[in-house]
């Protein structure tokens, strides 16, 4: 009977526990608009452990409103699907005949993290072949190529030279999807009957190809797969009334060439050729040019002087052909030498050097504001061009290390250490640094160019990717998604692919 009764009260308190818990409130139990609430606040670690948890959250998780600030717009054009996934073990989509499609947000967040993990964990397939040529820039065969010279994501627009370095005009197409491969040869577009050009280089811009050569841009339709490449239209910078050019600037489809004599910027629309208004100076000044633009190209950074104790810093916007609010003066009682200018969304950075050349100056302003937040004084050791806004920081480059520093404060918080210094081992020289963002706000890799090879980073986690031992020609560029890293040394043309 005792026996009875206990079993009586262990079930009683069994059926009490399991009424309490089924009363007890549950996330499973919230609307799905409070659920995307809180999915906005997490980050995709989460999300995504809670999208495996059950079928309802992955359900509820499944919008391209939630995963959109995750993906990169690049990565989501251009799809990467199992179809051009290399890499073992090559990406397959996790689709199922039982649960809903993953929305294409979400599935190109999972496809930019498989890609970001091959790049870190040095998963890739490299092809080697035989290259006489450069990439894009003949002036300068040692760089971190900035521009676009890869249509498509798989086609290569490459320059040809021959072995005793005269230029023959020539544009050589690769296809680079696999082993890289020759599929078209074209002679540019000759405007001194004379000789060869002095300088020349090239750029993709969608579906066109910028080929400029001395004083002339021609710009050309790509039309591939059919290998055909029409020329659209000629533009002669030399009949703008005066030599005096700079080497033009191409930032998005805008085309624009510094004219010192008139003091004022030449701008054209590359898709339809024409000319644009000229930009002029915001205040009467003097060396009127381009010192900087925003990597998304929305804004651009002018300069003009007062005198050469007080240069004005404008920016100017791209999307209205308006000058922005943003407007400082550059008050150091020291003659400049140069300056360069850097943008984001929230910051200006300005880089000054002294007429003496060892001495620079760092400032740093709010956008919106015209506030100076920061300066600091420093050595200029390493090249000051190739200096970047990373993030919240700021990256500047000297003799033998790479240097990190608090956007708002300039306070040196990690250093990348490629040698010792210049003048105990003279093969480490820094000759340049560039900037590839593979992934928003998640990779950034920053290529260090020496004089004995080259070197790629990890940004974010500070550790070195990949150690190149060269000579001769030292050129990197990456293709559209940048799922491609390509590198050019003296002879040889190497792809490595990553996905």
């Amino acid at each position: 009977q005792k026996r009875r009764k206990k079993e009586h009260t262990s079930g009683h308190h069994t059926h009490d526990l399991r009424s309490k818990m089924s009363e007890t409130p549950s996330i499973l139990s919230l609307p799905p608009e409070v659920l995307c609430y809180i999915g906005r606040h997490l980050t995709p670690k989460d999300l995504l452990a809670l999208s495996g948890s059950c079928y309802y959250l992955r359900a509820v998780y499944n919008t391209d409103t939630l995963w959109r600030g995750y993906t990169d717009k690049r990565l989501l054009n251009m799809t990467l699907d199992s179809t051009t996934s290399v890499v073992l073990p090559k990406y397959c989509d996790l689709q199922s005949n039982i649960l809903e499609p993953l929305c294409k947000h979400r599935a190109s967040f999972l496809k930019q993290s498989r890609l970001v993990s091959n790049i870190r964990q040095k998963k890739f397939v490299k092809h080697t072949i035989p290259f006489d040529g450069c990439l894009s820039d003949f002036e300068t065969s040692l760089s971190v190529n900035n521009r676009q010279i890869t249509y498509n994501d798989v086609y290569l627009f490459v320059l040809d030279y021959s072995d005793n370095c005269e230029l023959h005009e020539v544009v050589k197409v690769f296809n680079i999807e696999g082993a890289p491969y020759l599929i078209a040869t074209f002679q540019v577009e000759s405007h001194n009957p004379k000789g060869n050009a002095i300088s020349i280089w090239l750029q993709v811009v969608g579906n066109k190809l910028v080929v400029c050569t001395d004083d002339w841009f021609d710009i050309y339709h790509i039309q591939l797969p059919i290998k055909e490449f029409p020329i659209l239209y000629s533009i002669q910078m030399s009949e703008l009334e005066s030599l005096e050019l700079n080497s033009p600037i191409i930032l998005g489809h805008l085309f624009f060439v510094e004219n010192h004599t008139l003091n004022i910027i030449h701008v054209w629309n590359i898709d339809d050729g024409k000319k644009l208004d000229d930009i002029c100076p915001r205040n009467q000044g003097t060396n009127f040019g381009i010192v900087g633009y925003s990597k998304d190209f929305k804004y651009v950074i002018l300069s003009s002087s007062i005198t050469s104790y007080l240069p004005q810093i404008f920016v100017h916007d791209l999307e209205t052909m308006q000058y922005a609010s943003f407007c400082t003066v550059l008050n150091k009682n020291v003659m400049r030498y140069k300056t360069y200018g850097f943008i984001d969304a929230h910051h200006v950075v300005l880089l000054t050097q002294a007429e003496t050349i060892t001495k620079g100056y760092i400032f740093v302003y709010c956008y919106n504001t015209s506030t100076l937040l920061a300066e600091k004084e420093f050595e200029v050791t390493g090249p000051l061009d190739c200096g970047n806004i990373v993030d919240n920081y700021f990256v500047l480059p000297t003799a033998s290390s790479v240097v990190i520093m608090d956007l708002r404060t300039l306070e040196i918080i990690a250093s990348l250490e490629f040698g010792s210094d210049l003048f105990e081992i003279p093969q480490h020289e820094l000759l340049a640094v560039g900037y590839i963002d593979i992934v928003p706000h998640l990779l950034h890799i920053i290529v260090i160019i020496k004089l004995d090879g080259i070197e790629v980073w990890d940004f974010e986690r500070r550790i070195k990717l990949m150690d190149f031992v060269q000579s001769g020609h030292k050129c990197i560029a990456v293709n559209n998604t940048h799922t491609k890293l390509i590198v050019c040394d003296d002879g040889t043309l190497n792809v490595f692919s990553f996905w």
